[in-house]
């Protein structure tokens, strides 16, 4: 199902846990990313994923 390069454990755990998302993820042929730009970096850079999209009320 997942890549060496999978996403976080965490993240990952959240979709998993809810029905609809976890058939979507486990079916044939599914490949799951990391999306770099969700990780916050010293330079500010992707700031807007990684820091002001990614609160408790928006997807982790």
């Amino acid at each position: 199902m997942a890549p060496s390069s999978a996403p976080s454990n965490v993240d990952l755990s959240y979709f998993l846990a809810l029905p609809w998302c976890e058939a979507l993820l486990s079916a044939p042929g599914t490949s799951l990313l990391p999306t770099p730009s969700r990780i916050p970096k010293a330079s500010t850079e992707d700031s807007m994923f990684a820091v002001t999209l990614r609160t408790g009320d928006t997807i982790p």
